[in-house]
């Protein structure tokens, strides 16, 4: 399921549950920055969470410039500022591939209806990101309705249980068991013959 694994390794799809969760609190920029700093931190300051960081300041600060710029914009301004910052990224499979992913999906931005957004934006990750997921294993058609699928409930269900289950063994017991059951169904899609 090469299409879902960016939402295992850390990348700025974990940023974005996280901006999620604090934007629906209502939490005050400074907190929201101090959180994804700590994330940031915590992960070891890969280069797709550094990218993230830098798209979420470079979207802060549009607004309070009133600079409004499209989604596709700030992903492809943000990827182009941390590749300036740190040159060597350029080689770093993680970063292009979640930068790729992420400029893929704000692709389709104008369509006025999220079920032709969310097909054509899956429809450019697959093409995307091909040349890079080929080095890692063959793609698969399928991914692009896994990712459809499963994305949502990976990124709102799964992480933030995930996150939780660090304090509770019960939690922690119900994570490994979901995990467990969509490696289980994944590994059936993948394996069947169509």
């Amino acid at each position: 399921a090469s299409g879902l694994i960016h939402l295992f390794v850390v990348s700025g799809s974990h940023f974005l549950v996280l901006e999620c969760i604090t934007d629906f609190f209502k939490f005050p920029f400074l907190f929201r920055l101090a959180i994804h700093f700590l994330f940031l931190f915590a992960s070891g300051f890969q280069p797709p969470a550094v990218r993230f960081l830098v798209q979420f300041l470079i979207f802060r600060s549009s607004i309070i410039t009133n600079q409004h710029y499209r989604a596709d914009q700030q992903t492809l301004f943000a990827g182009l500022s941390t590749l300036f910052l740190f040159p060597e990224w350029t080689s770093s499979l993680s970063f292009l591939l979640s930068w790729a992913a992420s400029l893929a999906l704000t692709c389709g931005g104008e369509l006025r209806t999220r079920f032709w957004r969310i097909i054509l934006g899956q429809l450019i990750l697959f093409i995307v990101i091909f040349p890079l997921v080929s080095q890692i294993q063959p793609p698969n058609l399928l991914s692009i309705p896994t990712n459809i699928v499963f994305g949502g409930i990976l990124g709102f269900g799964l992480l933030p249980l995930a996150f939780l289950a660090l304090f509770s063994n019960h939690l922690f017991l119900l994570f490994a068991f979901l995990m467990n059951a969509l490696h289980q169904i994944l590994k059936w899609l993948f394996q069947t013959e169509w």
